[in-house]
């Protein structure tokens, strides 16, 4: 009896260090996915600029603005970016 017992708490013991082991991986995974996001509005001389082009400047990275000139860049990496906006006609 005394075998069952330290068999089942080896077994348990193992158990827990493999959870932790994943635990410990998903948090890295999690840690190092963290992206940036840039969102804004386009306004030239108070009125906005409905579908302006933005652009991450050195990037394929860009948008367009909606209807009420409002943009997300997103899944961008942590940092300084410069973000270049073009319309047609400016």
């Amino acid at each position: 009896m005394a075998n069952f017992y330290s068999f089942a708490l080896l077994n348990i013991q193992t158990y827990m260090k493999i959870n932790l082991f994943f635990l410990f991986l998903f948090y890295i995974s999690i840690v190092s996915a963290q992206n940036a996001q840039i969102k804004g509005t386009v306004f030239s001389e108070g009125a906005t600029l409905p579908f302006a082009a933005i652009q991450i400047k050195n990037s394929t990275i860009g948008v367009s603005c909606d209807e009420n000139g409002k943009y997300i860049l997103e899944n961008l990496e942590a940092g300084k970016h410069t973000i270049i906006v073009s319309f047609l006609g400016y």
